[in-house]
């Protein structure tokens, strides 16, 4: 419960606003700390504040208010002969309850001091893309409309025609999914995404066969990066999370982005190689 009041905020913050940044350092060096022995308690915490800000944004802040006393009255009641009743526990339930419901009605308020641009990127997930199809949601629409058009098997290699059009801006850097969507289809996309899962998810096997801390956390972290990319880039493309410049791991085209990612998987590799024929 008092872990609450410390992480809680910026946690909420990180995780609601389209902070991409801060979001990817923040989520990916909490795994790695995860594995290292951090309570995954701290995972709910933060899904926990950024759930009630994004509910807040859509309902009006007193019922989302009123929700959360509801549920932490349940909680208490259901686990109350199990919770240690001092001075510290109460101060610790009290304070994140009225964290909680102070974040439920500062949340319009932090929604209107963002940019506009970041505003309507958030409310175009509540009001659809329709709503601001000529400014934030004019990518997220014509994006939409090219992955459904491709059907299961898709048009064809550069016969797509909302992406030949040029309809999808920026749609060989961060839209970049949206082109696979048409052109190959639902088949396609599938296997993009079967083989992204398998390459992360051989990264985090290997990390978590390196006999080194360093290496294991390094290995970690750069598996949880490309998975935060892979992620929001697909999530943001199909309408699941703000639109954000965030390109597609060795995919989206950019020489700054495949020369990061190459520097980080060859680092990796490196150090994998080096752990492997260690004697120690």
């Amino acid at each position: 419960w008092t872990t609450l009041a410390i992480i809680g905020i910026p946690a909420a913050v990180v995780l609601a606003i389209p902070d991409v940044g801060s979001m990817l350092v923040f989520i990916a060096f909490f795994i790695a700390l995860y594995r290292e022995g951090l309570s995954g308690l701290l995972f709910g915490i933060g899904f926990i504040f950024a759930g009630v800000f994004l509910v807040a944004l859509a309902v009006p802040p007193v019922y989302v208010a009123v929700a959360v006393l509801v549920i932490a009255g349940v909680l208490i009641a259901m686990n109350y002969h199990r919770m240690s009743w001092d001075v510290i526990s109460i101060s610790g339930i009290a304070g994140s309850i009225l964290l909680l419901c102070g974040l439920a009605f500062g949340s319009p308020y932090i929604l209107e001091k963002l940019p506009k641009h970041q505003r309507e990127r958030v409310e175009v997930l509540y009001k659809g893309e329709k709503a601001f199809r000529d400014t934030s949601g004019y990518n997220l629409l014509y994006s939409k409309t090219a992955i459904g058009s491709g059907g299961l098997l898709g048009k064809g290699y550069r016969e797509g025609s909302v992406t030949q059009g040029k309809f999808v801006p920026e749609q060989e850097t961060d839209y970049i999914f949206c082109t696979v969507g048409e052109e190959w289809g639902f088949l396609g996309s599938a296997i993009l995404i079967l083989c992204y899962m398998v390459y992360i998810g051989r990264i985090y096997y290997l990390a978590e066969k390196q006999k080194s801390t360093f290496n294991r956390v390094f290995g970690y972290c750069f598996a949880s990066i490309l998975l935060m990319h892979f992620s929001i880039n697909l999530g943001m493309v199909m309408g699941l999370f703000p639109t954000v410049g965030i390109p597609l791991p060795y995919f989206s085209y950019g020489g700054s982005s495949l020369l990061a990612f190459s520097m980080m998987t060859f680092i990796f590799f490196k150090l994998n190689y080096s752990d492997k024929n260690s004697l120690v």
